[in-house]
């Protein structure tokens, strides 16, 4: 019999942990950067596409939930309706189409994101529900929201030049405007 020696836990218990935590992790589809709260061996671009791929399956679980879950409750929910105005003599229509909006996810670099949507509704790769519902937000909401505030402004007198974005479209316009001499206001 010999006395245990004090060299426990050992410089690799910390590696382990992270370790055996990473592979618990992996079960949940978690990072392990994100599951410790630690990112102090990763890099950035590391980081990034470890919660990009952390995100991409959030919204698979969150498109699930909404087929196998919500759309379940929905629809007991909406035959309970039914009965209820079919009792009141009044006729309940078939079931409206439902979308279920979570939470959207910040984006690191907000200019970067905004200029990539951007170009994806120019080149028709997406479209405002989808970009909205990114955001988890009804885009018909959002554009009577901002039809309102314009309407708003214009009613006080505030300038619009600072509310509304200027894209580089316009912007490379009103730069080339009387370069070739064809202004409206030239007199020759």
């Amino acid at each position: 019999m010999t006395q245990l020696r004090a060299e426990q836990p050992t410089t690799t218990y910390g590696d382990f942990k992270r370790e055996l935590l990473g592979e618990i992790g992996r079960s949940l589809q978690i990072p392990v950067n994100l599951l410790l709260g630690d990112s102090l061996k990763h890099n950035y671009a590391s980081g990034r596409l470890d919660w990009q791929e952390y995100a991409r399956a959030i919204r698979l679980e969150q498109r699930e939930c909404g087929v196998s879950v919500l759309r379940s409750i929905f629809a007991a929910w909406y035959r309970e309706f039914a009965l209820v105005e079919r009792q009141s003599g009044r006729s309940a229509l078939s079931p409206p189409p439902v979308a279920w909006y979570w939470d959207g996810f910040e984006h690191v670099d907000p200019k970067k994101e905004a200029e990539a949507q951007a170009i994806r509704l120019r080149s028709n790769a997406t479209n405002l529900a989808i970009e909205y519902g990114k955001l988890g937000l009804d885009y018909e909401d959002a554009l009577r929201q901002r039809a309102n505030e314009i309407k708003l402004l214009r009613e006080l007198g505030l300038p619009l030049d600072e509310a509304v974005p200027q894209t580089a479209s316009s912007d490379d316009e009103d730069e080339n405007e009387g370069e070739d001499g064809d202004d409206e206001g030239d007199e020759n």
